[in-house]
């Protein structure tokens, strides 16, 4: 029954009416915010790995056991084979020794380092979903403009209790404008309680530069200076609903409060289907999202080693604006 309704609810989030006049953006090189996007952004109390750093730091999650000292390399392979297909002139071209550095060493997307209840790292290179890149990618794959619109975060979460996490992170932002580049540092804070197994109450603090207040409000709706809330709750073992409530403290701007949805249905540890939906605030446009994950990487270690929560290797997310469509994809593996 669960499985049917998750169904129904993809169908009709992937599939509303068309507009034949649409344009397409693709998000594929550099990108792990797959499955929060897919979840409509509702993701403030979503226990995740290196996904969660840019919604909540303190909801950022790593393996069931504490380690005395670990490191998790997070690597991206589509980064690399872009830069080694660029460097090289789309493979017809033998590659200089430095440009096969430069490619190999864009294959870390991330390092953590585990310490009992401490973890802290760096996550490099996020895409930017801002229409400025965006509006120039006519293709899925695509090497150019790789370092122009990104941002790079290093973060620390501390496990106060068992229920009880908080979390921070420091992101440098960098994007082109107007043929010059624009830079600035932002700070997120954020803390998560587990008042049960099941459920999940998350809550964060957005500070993005005062330049670069617009970056995130691109798909994921996040602004300068505000405070989220978020609820997620596990009906079933497998299946997931997630509510974020948006942008609640605005001092001295206009408010522009949204109530975000998100539902996750998990099929064994082989598939998970997801679904979103948010309006717009002072807008009547919807937004409608949907996405997939492919293979937990969990079935690949052994139980002492296995995160603690399910990691799928594959993602796909699309989205459904009222003038645009968005493709979204990563391929992330760690060891």
């Amino acid at each position: 029954m669960t499985l049917c309704l998750s169904l129904l609810f993809l169908g009709a989030t992937a599939f509303p009416r068309c507009v034949a006049s649409q344009d397409s953006y693709y998000s594929a090189v550099n990108n792990s915010r797959v499955r929060p996007i897919a979840l409509g952004g509702a993701f403030t109390s979503v226990e995740d790995d290196i996904e969660s750093i840019f919604y909540n730091p303190g909801s950022f999650s790593m393996y069931n056991y504490p380690k005395d000292a670990k490191v998790t390399v997070f690597l991206n392979p589509m980064m690399s084979l872009l830069a080694f297909q660029h460097y090289s002139d789309n493979f017809s071209n033998k590659i200089q020794m430095q440009d096969l550095l430069n490619a190999s060493a864009l294959l870390v997307k991330s390092v953590v380092l585990s310490i009992k209840q401490f973890e802290t790292g760096i996550v490099i290179g996020e895409e930017s979903f801002d229409n400025v890149y965006h509006n120039k990618k006519s293709q899925f794959f695509a090497y150019n403009d790789l370092w122009n619109d990104n941002a790079s975060t290093l973060f620390l979460k501390l496990k106060l209790a068992q229920r009880v996490s908080i979390g921070v992170n420091g992101t440098y932002y960098q994007r082109r404008k107007n043929d010059t580049r624009e830079t600035g540092i932002g700070f997120s804070y954020g803390i998560l309680l587990k008042p049960n197994n099941r459920m999940n109450v998350g809550l964060s603090y957005i500070d993005l530069p005062n330049k670069m207040a617009e970056f995130r409000n691109r798909l994921e709706r996040l602004f300068d200076e505000t405070m989220n809330i978020g609820v997620s709750y596990k009906i079933l073992p497998g299946t997931m609903i997630a509510v974020d409530i948006r942008n609640l403290t605005e001092e001295i701007k206009e408010n522009v409060r949204e109530l975000h949805l998100g539902l996750e249905q998990r099929i064994f540890r082989i598939v998970a289907i997801r679904g979103g939906y948010y309006k717009k605030r002072f807008s009547d446009e919807e937004i409608y999202s949907a996405g997939i994950g492919l293979f937990d990487s969990n079935l690949l270690f052994s139980e002492e080693n296995r995160f603690n929560h399910h990691n799928f290797m594959i993602d796909y997310s699309f989205v459904y604006e009222q003038e645009n469509r968005w493709h979204l994809f990563s391929l992330v593996w760690h060891f």
